[in-house]
């Protein structure tokens, strides 16, 4: 049941998503369950992309991260949203 949460969120977040950015084919989704009931969604862009999605007050992201936890909490599931670029990801490792 959590498996097919996931897969629903990640569709959603890469249907709006794909949406907001230029390069969508660059666009990666990394999700994982960090406890019970909490998934933390790994949005991984360009850089241009990155500042875009982000933009100059954070509105766009704030929206995105809004509307995912909406869309979770129905299920009784938190979200935390990261968005970096492919190369914060690199510097991060994989955590």
């Amino acid at each position: 049941e959590m498996q097919a949460l996931i897969l629903r969120l990640k569709n959603f977040l890469e249907y709006v998503v794909v949406n907001l950015i230029d390069e969508p084919s660059h666009a990666q989704i990394k999700v994982r369950e960090i406890e019970p009931g909490v998934l933390r969604f790994k949005l991984i862009l360009v850089n241009r992309d990155v500042s875009m999605l982000i933009g100059r007050e954070g509105h766009t992201a704030a929206a995105v991260r809004s509307v995912l936890q909406a869309a979770s909490r129905i299920h009784g599931v938190q979200t935390i949203l990261q968005i970096h670029s492919h190369e914060t990801e690199a510097g991060l490792g994989s955590e």
